[in-house]
């Protein structure tokens, strides 16, 4: 099983259409879509949201192999120029200090980099990191139910000091994420011949 962990609605919308997810009503509140071999929920901002949803996908979608789990969102950065994306390296947990190291697969032909998680809005980017609010918690739950190589960040720059964060619509969004699409096909195409392995 492959579970996707969003906190916006608009990053949500073009994943779920481009990976042909229906909506679950039978699961509400949880704001979950799947298919046969893959689950979507969006989780909403923060670190506290972001684990809770990883604990709830897991409960409502259950896997009976290995599980991939992957944070896909946007994320902002001190230069990179709007709708890089970004794969995941290492996630900081600006608060406690907390870091997960993770394995990235090989050519993605995408950026690998640092992401910073923070507990408000970041406008100083006062480090060469992506700066967003739920990777080290999605981090520290999945980690409880998969093997590192099966657990991903994927990151698209949304806001950069140019251009700051006021600009930054649900449309925006929604379009940063449609144009990393291929990218994301990508990712999760390696991450699920990954699990295959994993399982033979």
């Amino acid at each position: 099983m492959i579970y996707v962990v969003v906190a916006l609605s608009a990053e949500a919308r073009p994943l779920a259409a481009h990976l042909q997810l229906e909506r679950v009503d039978a699961l509400l509140p949880l704001r979950i879509h799947r298919r046969s071999d893959m689950a979507l929920t969006v989780s909403g901002v923060g670190k506290q949201a972001a684990a809770q949803a990883v604990d709830d996908l897991a409960q409502a979608v259950p896997s009976d192999g290995p599980s991939v789990w992957l944070n896909v969102g946007v994320a902002g950065h001190r230069q990179l120029d709007l709708g890089t994306a970004v794969l995941a390296r290492r996630v900081t947990d600006a608060e406690t200090g907390a870091v997960f190291a993770l394995s990235t697969p090989p050519d993605l032909h995408v950026e690998i980099g640092e992401v910073r998680t923070v507990s408000h809005v970041e406008t100083e980017f006062a480090s060469d990191a992506l700066y967003e609010m739920e990777a080290a918690a999605f981090c520290e739950r999945a980690g409880q139910l998969t093997s590192i190589e099966l657990m991903q960040v994927l990151k698209i720059v949304s806001d950069n000091r140019r251009t700051g964060t006021v600009a930054v619509s649900a449309h925006q969004v929604q379009g940063l994420i449609e144009k990393s699409l291929p990218k994301i096909d990508l990712l999760i195409s390696k991450l699920h011949r990954r699990a295959r392995g994993l399982a033979d």
